[in-house]
């Protein structure tokens, strides 16, 4: 219970970090413009990943080891509602320094959901983060996620994420629902 609150709240034991944000996935539908209007509401340059998730079989959530093209893994474990439109998503973040025994591990003892890569492109500020992702197989899309830091509330996080979404001329029917893995193989979605 100590675990699942201080999710809630954020904070950090050791190298492993809670957080607890409000998050809103979209089909792009002009990428290039997108990235433009991101590059204006960011505080510098972005930082460019290439990432591959592996998705395993989880009772809670969804959980997922991330392998980034310059060498860093990391283990997620995240839980969010399947509903459209910004939603609250409370999330633990460990490093990892082993990815490939990680991967035999916990594909051995749950099963491998499956295997997502792509192109990420993180734009930054103080107080949100806005992805434009390729994902491999599905095309692109753009994420906004707004930390619930220093006492803000959800429904200031999701006052935050509609600004955005003007501001990046993101329309609900562009709203996507579930992980890139549930979009790829419908048939396997858990609402992670």
């Amino acid at each position: 219970m100590a675990l699942w609150l201080s999710s809630v709240f954020g904070g950090e034991a050791g190298n492993v970090t809670y957080a607890c944000s409000i998050e809103l996935k979209a089909k792009a539908e002009n990428i290039h413009a997108q990235r433009r209007m991101a590059a204006e509401l960011a505080n510098g340059a972005p930082v460019c990943l290439r990432q591959t998730d592996t998705y395993f079989n989880a009772s809670a959530g969804a959980l997922k080891l991330r392998k980034c093209g310059d060498g860093n893994a990391e283990l997620l474990h995240y839980r969010r509602s399947d509903s459209l439109g910004p939603k609250q998503v409370v999330c633990i973040r460990a490093p990892v320094n082993d990815p490939v025994w990680m991967k035999t591990a916990l594909g051995s003892a749950l099963g491998i959901r499956g295997v997502v890569g792509g192109a990420r492109r993180v734009f930054r500020t103080d107080a949100y983060r806005i992805s434009l992702d390729t994902v491999d197989g599905l095309g692109d899309f753009i994420r906004i996620d707004v930390p619930l830091r220093n006492g803000m509330g959800p429904l200031e996080g999701v006052t935050i994420a509609d600004g955005l979404m003007r501001a990046l001329a993101i329309r609900e029917n562009q709203w996507t629902r579930g992980s890139y893995l549930d979009l790829l193989v419908p048939a396997t979605a858990n609402t992670g």
